[in-house]
């Protein structure tokens, strides 16, 4: 089968310098209480996209919600692989006019790990020619740091990759050098993650230009975007430094 459509797809959500900038808004298909933020996702997503979001992440409630709003922006769904119907996925993503699909991937949590159901998605989105994330939390959300090195971090990446991702959303590891390490041995694009919402801006600017420096390919980030005052400037902060090669400062002013 032609790859044309792949190629397609993922020109959606990486530009022509191999990054691409992510707002994660999946957090209400799984999180206990309201998501300050999201109530209304036609908005925050006008204004992300107006700051230099290339992409956004999300549910197929929220992508009907607000088609009109995403526009040219690309398109990843966000589904659950343990959910009923994981065989309608894909059917799924083609009719809401998704340009990726994304799951999740827990190796080394006993009993969580989802790689059946992530290796079944992989085989159906490479039949489709539709680019396929895979976040890549390694011993799940709880676990330590001794779960958290570079070289854990990598190995688990590279699991999803054997599943059949074509880009890998991941912790960023800590330093440039650790972000390196993931990178070299993961043969797909990667993309961090933002986490927890961070209380200091420059903290999380400083560590999307480390994780950048180190090869990583963008982010896909969320509260710290769609939480802030202003989710434009954020949003044009970190395209900054993804896309424009800002320094830390710059991005900052």
């Amino acid at each position: 089968m032609s790859n044309t459509g792949l190629l397609r797809r993922t020109s959606r959500i990486f530009k022509e310098d191999g990054r691409s900038v992510i707002i994660a808004m999946d957090h209400t298909s799984f999180m206990p209480a309201p998501q300050p933020g999201l109530g209304d996702p036609t908005d925050l997503i006008r204004e992300v996209v107006a700051g230099g979001a290339d992409a956004v992440m999300m549910p197929a409630g929220s992508v009907v919600a607000a088609a009109d709003a995403i526009g040219e922006a690309g398109l990843i769904l966000s589904v659950n692989t343990s959910q009923p119907g994981l065989e309608k996925q894909l059917e799924a993503a083609l009719q809401l006019g998704a340009d990726a699909i994304k799951c999740m991937l827990y190796p080394w949590w006993e009993g969580h790990e989802g790689t059946g159901e992530v290796a079944w998605l992989g085989a159906e989105a490479r039949r489709w020619g539709m680019p396929f994330m895979v976040e890549t939390v390694p011993g799940g959300f709880v676990a330590g740091p001794e779960l958290r090195t570079p070289e854990r971090v990598a190995a688990a990446a590279r699991i999803g990759v054997e599943l059949g991702a074509t880009m890998i959303k991941t912790f960023y590891p800590g330093t440039p050098e650790g972000m390196k390490t993931v990178v070299d041995y993961t043969p797909v694009p990667v993309v961090i993650l933002g986490g927890a919402k961070a209380t200091d801006e420059k903290s999380l600017l400083a560590s999307v230009k480390e994780a950048v420096d180190g090869g990583a390919h963008g982010v896909a980030i969320g509260r710290n975007i769609w939480q802030h005052p202003n989710p434009r400037r954020m949003a044009a902060a970190i395209a900054a430094i993804v896309h424009g090669g800002a320094s830390v400062d710059e991005a900052y002013r």
